[in-house]
């Protein structure tokens, strides 16, 4: 089995000697969440920078992170048929040989896998991306790719598959209207939402607290719907248990686990 410096190469500057940004590479590299997955793109952007190919590098660097996000997409989707039709939206573009690399990135930006600052970096990459990927007789600097490299890990490679504040919007609603959903199953229930709690943005996190609250505030005055309050307060109080910060800032939310 290769270990991590083996699949990024071995670290051999192209004007010769070690290269310095060898080990930041094989650090960036070990922290992809999905390596057997993120690992085949970003391996192949670093065999080209340390080769000095740039324009290769910056172009298989847009590449992980495109595919990145779409593998992303898909593993939420699961959850998520909102993002289903989004990914068949996807596979319509590409066999009408549309490009979908914009579309991507503002779904993902959509559906909250990166932020406002975030998305601005990953557009810029891919401006780049576009810019160089053309006969202009330039090429980007070792920086540039190197700045990419760091971008496509820290926004998206060392993250999972996450769901923002629609999706919890929707588990909240479901919680508090389907009775079919974890039926007399509270154990049930808290098992779900810790499985799913590493699944959720921060942002998705304090979002469903917040609705789950408002729900329990109208739940609470109709007698004949307190099963299902339960479940409302079951459910967010499982996630603030793991977050208990949450609850200073969300003050009413204290008590869903009084």
């Amino acid at each position: 089995m290769c270990n991590h410096a083996q699949m990024v190469g071995e670290g051999t500057h192209p004007n010769g000697g070690v290269d310095q940004a060898h080990g930041d590479l094989v650090a960036l590299r070990a922290q992809l969440w999905y390596p057997e997955i993120d690992g085949i793109l970003f391996d192949e952007a670093v065999r080209c920078f340390e080769q000095g190919a740039y324009r290769a590098a910056l172009v298989m660097s847009w590449l992980a992170i495109a595919e990145g996000l779409r593998y992303r997409l898909g593993i939420a989707a699961r959850r998520d048929l909102e993002l289903t039709a989004l990914l068949e939206e996807v596979a319509r573009r590409e066999k009408e040989g549309q490009a979908t690399d914009s579309f991507l990135l503002d779904k993902a930006r959509k559906h909250e896998l990166v932020g406002v600052h975030e998305y601005r970096d990953l557009a810029h990459i891919r401006d780049q991306r576009n810019h160089y990927a053309h006969p202009r007789g330039e090429s980007p600097s070792r920086a540039q790719v190197l700045a990419a490299l760091d971008a496509a890990v820290r926004i998206v490679l060392s993250r999972p598959a996450q769901h923002g504040k629609e999706w919890t919007d929707a588990l909240v609603k479901r919680a508090a209207t389907d009775r079919t959903f974890f039926p007399r199953d509270p154990d049930g229930l808290r098992a779900y939402a810790r499985e799913i709690d590493p699944l959720l943005t921060g942002e998705a996190r304090q979002h469903l607290a917040r609705a789950a609250v408002t729900g329990l505030d109208q739940l609470a005055t109709d007698p004949a719907r307190s099963d299902l309050a339960a479940k409302v307060a079951i459910l967010a109080g499982a996630i603030l248990e793991r977050h208990p910060g949450l609850i200073a800032v969300l003050d009413p939310a204290a008590r869903l686990t009084g």
